[in-house]
């Protein structure tokens, strides 16, 4: 009876611990962040990776960071500070982080690529639920990456989304500008006030370690669920109408023939809940090529789809909870030679 009772308070004892840190780990109202609004962009602003224009001094600051990458959660050696404000038509984030000059790396890839060098990251949960994000990365030298997340870590790169980043040696560090329109990201109808959320990662090249905020190494858990919330007014999702026009020729002088194409990408969002999505001659001419590949195995060499009309959506099938019901398992768009 005796042993009985000391096993059920020290279990009861180990419950309430991982329900007191469970509780801690989840963002409350003090880590809500207010970011600056701006009803016009002052004369002369520009992207350029650096933040010298005035409105940045007023934006809102946050530095918390934490090393995550080894998972100390300790305080980070360098000091980054990560500056937001918005427009009607957009966020603005501003990065600055402290370091000496001779221990920067800059390395030039194709998009997405990723490499040891240094970058600053930011994941933006359009929607504050957890659901359904997209992150953005800029690499000193202005490399760009791109892509979507599900819950809680299922990140893919196989989107691109019309945005801007640039990077900027400065005499104490480097720096970087990003421009997130509202307009490519799914935005659920709201009142005046809309809370999203987001998590915003430098990586350190030299150190080999990421520094993240807030807090989420990858051995936790969570994610997408424990973003740090942000509260911004005034925002609305409009209908949205995205052309992409292309045309191909080629001339064969041996027979004196000219054979051209036109086509496009047609996307229609009436609200924030539907998308029509249409295409005419779908061309790989709109889309970076693939890696040229020497194969000398017996197995094929298989690219990934790569044309916007085919990718369009396709995470609701192919990755999350509504992929793991289906019974049958579903193919993607590949080409093989």
């Amino acid at each position: 009876m005796n042993v009985r009772l000391i096993a059920c308070r020290i279990g009861f004892g180990a419950l309430l611990i991982i329900s007191s840190a469970f509780a801690q780990a989840v963002p409350g109202d003090s880590a809500l962040v207010r970011p600056l609004r701006v009803t016009t962009l002052p004369d002369g602003f520009r992207l350029d990776g650096r933040l010298e224009e005035a409105v940045w001094a007023d934006a809102s600051v946050v530095n918390e960071f934490s090393v995550v990458e080894p998972d100390t959660l300790a305080a980070p050696p360098l000091e980054s500070t990560i500056r937001m404000f918005y427009t009607d038509r957009g966020l603005y984030v501003g990065f600055h982080g402290k370091q000496a000059a001779d221990t920067l790396v800059a390395r030039l890839s194709p998009r997405d690529q990723r490499i040891a060098r240094d970058s600053f990251s930011i994941t933006v949960d359009p929607t504050g639920t957890g659901l359904f994000g997209y992150w953005f990365s800029v690499a000193l030298g202005d490399s760009l990456a791109d892509g979507t997340v599900l819950p809680e870590r299922q990140f893919s790169n196989q989107w691109d989304g019309p945005w801007n980043g640039f990077s900027a040696v400065t005499e104490d560090g480097w720096s970087a500008e990003l421009f997130l329109p509202w307009s490519m990201m799914a935005m659920p109808k709201s009142g005046d006030d809309r809370t999203i959320a987001f998590y915003a990662s430098r990586q350190v090249a030299y150190l080999n370690q990421r520094w993240g905020i807030p807090a989420l190494p990858s051995t936790t858990p969570r994610f997408m669920s424990a973003l740090r919330p942000v509260r911004i007014q005034g925002i609305q999702p409009s209908t949205q109408l995205t052309l992409y026009p292309f045309s191909a020729a080629t001339y064969d002088a041996a027979e004196g023939d000219l054979e051209s194409k036109v086509g496009s990408d047609i996307y229609w969002r009436p609200s924030s809940n539907l998308q029509f999505s249409g295409t005419l001659n779908p061309d790989f001419g709109t889309v970076q090529q693939d890696d040229l590949v020497v194969n000398l195995s017996a197995f094929e060499v298989f690219f990934s789809e790569r044309r916007p009309f085919f990718l369009e959506g396709q995470e609701v099938l192919t990755r999350g909870a509504l992929a793991r019901r289906r019974p049958f398992r579903w193919m993607t768009g590949s080409k093989a030679f």
